[in-house]
């Protein structure tokens, strides 16, 4: 479930037209050139750096290239709901350092920490909650495990990327140095490939190519992460669902009408859909699941976990791939 950063509250007035809009450019293509973003923004490109520059150093905006999880040898996930004793921050940390774990939030609701979990397969999963989830001293027998069966939405209210579509592509194919390309872009999305070319040992023209099909092949997705404070954003939750009386891809379907829906999973447990919310403040969530989700034919009933902190930031794989992860098995 993708909760991009968080920040100061005073970031939103911060911004002027000028550095939304090289965000927004940013949001379409993360290696889009300072040049045409200038276009775009009346300014030249090295006043584009400098304002790019601004815009990383205050944490409002990273750019970073994210693998498909198959190339990872990741082919399940899962959401887990855990009620802790103690301090919820400090057992949130210690999960956070779980290699799998792709994303950690302390939580206002039934449960006081919301996890994703990504592994090889279905019994690795089950290793994993049991070796380094149930073990910890702090958690409780409250424990809920929702399975991932299938992504129906994964965008992001600022992005124009935001579909249904389902691709059904085949797994990309790497090598050993597509692997340390992937690593580096890991770090910095807009590293340039005249960087890549020094820190790999190869010709530019070699580093331009690779990096490029890499991109193009699904291998690796460019990704800008926004400070959601920064644009107008203050309170993300997660909403649990059950449906009754009409197919879960229907009811999605209407759900994800709504603008402060980001993120729609089908999930295998105690709910039937996990949705998460992008809003303004509380009164603004409270309408959008009042009268906007619980008024859905179908929903019957939901639970709402706000998001209080984060102690991980979740990867955005990005509809296609995870799909394909939960598809692959």
């Amino acid at each position: 479930m993708p909760l991009q950063v968080t920040g100061d509250a005073g970031l939103a007035a911060d911004l002027d037209d000028i550095d939304r809009g090289l965000i927004d450019a940013l949001l379409e293509d993360g290696r889009m050139t300072f040049r045409s973003m200038g276009a775009r923004v009346g300014l030249a490109g090295d006043a584009v750096r400098e304002r790019y520059n601004r815009l990383v150093e205050a944490g409002i905006v990273r750019v970073v290239g994210v693998p498909d999880p198959r190339v990872l040898g990741y082919h399940a996930a899962a959401a887990i709901g855990l009620s802790v004793s103690g301090q919820v921050r400090a057992a949130a940390r210690e999960l956070a350092k779980i290699p799998e774990v792709s994303l950690v939030a302390s939580t206002i609701g039934t449960f006081d920490v919301i996890l994703e979990i990504l592994a090889r397969d279905e019994q690795h999963l089950a290793e994993l909650i049991d070796e380094h989830v149930r073990t910890l001293d702090a958690v409780h027998a409250g424990l809920t495990t929702m399975l991932y069966l299938d992504v129906l939405k994964w965008s992001f209210a600022h992005s124009p990327q935001a579909t249904l579509s389902l691709a059904t592509t085949p797994s990309p194919t790497v090598d050993e140095v597509d692997r340390r390309l992937m690593t580096a872009l890991q770090t910095d999305g807009r590293l340039p490939y005249t960087d890549l070319a020094d820190q790999l040992g190869m010709s530019y023209a070699n580093a331009r190519r690779r990096t490029m099909h890499l991109i193009s092949s699904g291998a690796i997705k460019i990704t800008t992460s926004v400070n959601r404070l920064s644009m107008g954003v203050a309170t993300m939750a997660a909403v649990c669902i059950h449906v009754e009386g009409r197919r879960c891809v229907d009811v999605a379907e209407d759900i994800a009408a709504l603008p402060e829906v980001e993120v729609i999973i089908q999930t295998l447990g105690r709910f039937d859909l996990l949705v998460e919310v992008a809003c303004r403040d509380r009164s603004h969530l409270r309408g959008v699941i009042s009268d906007g989700i619980r008024g859905i034919d179908g929903v019957t009933s939901t639970e709402t976990f706000v998001y209080t902190s984060l102690q991980r930031l979740p990867v955005q794989w990005g509809v296609d791939a995870l799909s394909q992860v939960l598809r692959a098995t």
